[in-house]
């Protein structure tokens, strides 16, 4: 990539890049002279998750809501509704019992409120599993970070690296052609970080560098491990590390254990604030929110990951992009808000004799139902944060639509709270619950009491046999 990486050395007096960012966003997405290019890139890698893979156009009232959005960011046009679409969850999919549901399906949904059941909920994954292939099979639509600008010299010695200038823009990334050119540059990184020839400088950049296109390509333990290696160089020198910091937390949201509170949100957090006015911070954290509710729909996290979340976007230091990160938070709501309404209505209502009578169903639905309170209160604070902000008028119009959107679904909780206590009542003379999946335990015990009798039963049979054929 020489002729970008010449373009980020002749503007970096311009933009203030110091020379010490060997790990930071600016280091890797010098803009090229275009001024919305960031934005640019938002609509490029969101476009398709947005829209094309959700197998249709959202609604005109939201897609209106998303061309405000987007118009926030300095957008117009069919890019503003795309980038704006992306933002408020258009780009993320539901699963976790509904299958999978395309993200405009899914936010047009929960933006035009309606009590009817719309998405089937399936018993088979009545308790969703954590599947760290299944994550990342649900990923490859997901919105992600574009290709770097610049390799930041690295060119020089990889030149593999040069092949990233082959990438075909008009063709998704993991495209055919694309992703074979994305991994043979990571091939390259690789053997040059294993060769000794790098200063720690160059290595903290090779690692960077290694863990955004391992993210870029779905691989995310790997894009972890050197985002690690890359935060572990820098700190050694005392350099700032954004970006591997956020690629370190969001591949963290597919590790089986990973811990939200300690870890998950701290490193995020990092990111953001030790780089304030990168311009890409919405896309970072609508990729950061896409595979956060991943993990909600596998139970792993709850409601309170999307209130850490407000909290973070809330920070002064973020006071640049506050408001289209708190609108973008909203649809995140709203969107888990429908899931869980659609949940509970289709489990509560349904004449399945197997989920009337599995023991599990009202667990889930106790729990769907707390969730939806919390999800109410949480999204109406983030409407009142929307409401202190400094917004025009016309701004504050159209956050008076998701106000009105959230008293809908405020009055709907007393019906969904009554299907729940209507199932309870009707599971209740029902003595005989089974389990749709028998535990570990009960299986041990069948297989034992089978094996006892297995082995009180074929001496009976032999004896038998053998007096059969001793008659005459």
């Amino acid at each position: 990539m020489r002729r970008l990486f010449l373009v980020g050395i002749l503007l970096m007096p311009q933009l203030g890049v110091a020379a010490d960012d060997v790990a930071t966003f600016a280091a890797f997405y010098q803009p090229s002279g275009v001024v919305n290019w960031l934005l640019i890139s938002l609509v490029a890698v969101a476009a398709g998750a947005a829209i094309i893979f959700s197998g249709g156009t959202a609604s005109p009232a939201v897609a209106a809501i998303g061309s405000w959005v987007g118009g926030t960011m300095g957008l117009s046009g069919a890019a503003a509704t795309k980038a704006g679409l992306a933002l408020l969850g258009g780009g993320a999919i539901a699963s976790g019992g509904f299958g999978i549901v395309g993200g405009t399906a899914l936010l047009t949904a929960a933006l035009t409120f309606s009590t009817e059941v719309v998405f089937d909920y399936s018993l088979g994954t009545l308790y969703a599993k954590y599947q760290y292939h299944d994550l990342v099979e649900r990923s490859k639509n997901l919105t992600t970070l574009p290709l770097p600008r610049s390799t930041v010299g690295l060119e020089n010695r990889i030149d593999a690296l040069d092949g990233l200038d082959d990438v075909d823009q008009e063709k998704p990334l993991l495209a055919p052609g694309n992703i074979e050119l994305i991994r043979k540059a990571i091939a390259g990184l690789e053997r040059a970080a294993k060769g000794g020839e790098l200063d720690e400088d160059d290595m903290a950049r090779a690692h960077s560098l290694s863990s955004l296109l391992l993210l870029i390509t779905n691989d995310y333990e790997g894009a972890r491990e050197h985002a690690g290696r890359a935060m572990a160089v820098t700190a050694n020198l005392g350099l700032a590390s954004t970006l591997p910091a956020f690629i370190y937390a969001t591949a963290g949201l597919y590790d089986e254990r990973f811990d939200w509170q300690s870890s998950g949100i701290g490193y995020f957090r990092a990111s953001l604030v030790g780089e304030p006015d990168n311009k890409l911070i919405p896309l970072l954290v609508t990729i950061y929110a896409d595979r956060l509710s991943l993990r909600m729909d596998d139970g792993s996290v709850g409601p309170e990951s999307l209130a850490s979340l407000r909290a973070l976007v809330n920070d002064p230091v973020l006071e640049k992009f506050r408001t289209v990160n708190l609108v973008g938070l909203t649809g995140r709501y709203f969107v888990r808000l429908k899931l869980a309404q659609q949940k509970i209505g289709a489990l509560a209502m349904s004449n399945s004799e197997v989920i009337q009578s599995d023991r599990r169903s009202i667990s889930v639905l106790d729990k769907a139902l707390a969730d939806y309170a919390a999800l109410l209160k949480g999204a109406e604070s983030t409407l009142s944060d929307l409401k202190g902000a400094n917004l025009s008028r016309e701004d504050g119009h159209r956050i008076q639509v998701f106000w009105k959107l959230l008293l809908d679904y405020s009055r709907d909780r007393d019906r969904l709270a009554g299907l729940v206590t209507e199932f309870r009542e009707r599971q209740a003379p029902n003595r005989a619950l089974t389990s749709a999946e028998p535990s570990a335990e009960g299986g041990s015990l069948t297989a034992l009491v089978g094996g006892l009798l297995w082995l009180l039963l074929v001496p009976v049979a032999v004896v038998k046999a053998w007096r059969a054929m001793k008659k005459p």
